[in-house]
């Protein structure tokens, strides 16, 4: 499944994730950089918009939190 609006195509990863290549890394929660270190705003950083966001949460966020119960208190919205 790939799901393009604007310059970003959200593409099926593992478990059924969806994310998108971002200068050579693969994004999964859209809502930190790419180091995965400090949050920001998916819109302005990466050109998402809210449909892309809206996809994004509902395929990863849940899967996020089960392999990584630490990555919410790492600033993620996801």
């Amino acid at each position: 499944m790939a799901v393009k609006f604007g310059r970003i195509q959200l593409k099926k990863a593992e478990a059924g994730m969806l994310g998108f290549d971002f200068e050579g890394t693969y994004i999964l929660d859209p809502t930190m950089d790419e180091t995965g270190r400090y949050p920001v705003d998916p819109i302005k950083y990466y050109g998402l918009n809210n449909y892309q966001l809206q996809a994004m949460s509902k395929a990863n966020k849940k899967k996020i939190d089960a392999m990584m119960p630490e990555w919410k208190h790492a600033g993620s919205k996801l």
